[in-house]
């Protein structure tokens, strides 16, 4: 078969020869495929795990809640989805907050063999909220609890990173300039959530929907990184 001109020595498919040999090599920054689609798969399980823990946890824990005094709709001590970890099954969710993150750092470090500025950017701040997934299986003092132990301040100072992070990586995607539809994909969905997911965060600084406004913050988040790792799974095919 006859190689169109031009791509013989790989210009014109993005890849590089290498000098004083005829080996063609991938294109800077783009891994291996097959890799790069696993670790997509992995940030994409990490939300819909969490996801479904919420919701099962949340429905199975009902008398548990209600015994706490939790609101699904103003602030209460232990918010939303931390109480869950008090329950009579909040072994399940500290261990898929251990799972999750897991899987959420292999996808953010396969991002960052991206070289462009704003992909590493966003690279790193998915890691850093994967870390701090994991460490929310560290679990807070319970409602009736006095003073603060040791376990309930790591819980609540290392929260913050989440949002924090999150907002950074949105932010970094929405600035990633590279072409194709899964690089749209990422744009679009990382600008929405930014302004929506925002909006949403600040809500839960009212005492009188703050809970009813975390739900629609993580829903927002949850689904956020799940059409990211979705994005990304179709960039490896390309």
């Amino acid at each position: 078969m006859r190689i169109p001109r031009g791509r013989e020595n790989g210009r014109g498919t993005g890849h590089r020869k290498h000098r004083g040999s005829g080996v063609i090599l991938p294109p800077v920054g783009t891994g291996n495929p097959y890799s790069s689609r696993r670790a997509a798969i992995a940030g994409l399980f990490a939300p819909v795990l969490l996801a479904c823990v919420f919701l099962a946890l949340t429905v199975s824990e009902r008398a548990f809640l209600m015994h706490a005094h939790w609101s699904p709709v103003h602030r209460t001590r232990v918010e939303w989805p931390s109480v869950l970890e008090l329950g009579p099954h909040g072994w399940a969710l500290q261990g898929a907050f251990v799972l999750a993150g897991a899987l959420g750092v292999a996808f953010g470090v396969s991002l960052a063999k991206d070289e462009a500025r704003a992909m590493r950017v966003a690279a790193f701040a998915l890691t850093l909220l994967a870390l701090a997934t994991a460490c929310m299986a560290i679990p807070p003092d319970a409602q009736q609890a006095r003073g603060r132990s040791w376990h309930d301040a790591m819980h609540n100072d290392i929260y913050p990173l989440i949002p924090l992070a999150a907002l950074a990586g949105a932010l970094a995607f929405s600035a990633y300039a590279q072409a194709g539809e899964g690089w749209r994909v990422r744009r679009d969905s990382s600008r929405l959530f930014a302004l929506i997911g925002t909006a949403a965060l600040g809500a839960t600084l009212v005492p009188a929907v703050a809970q009813l406004a975390r739900f629609c913050y993580f829903g927002l988040l949850l689904a956020w990184i799940a059409s990211i790792a979705i994005a990304s799974m179709r960039a490896s095919r390309a």
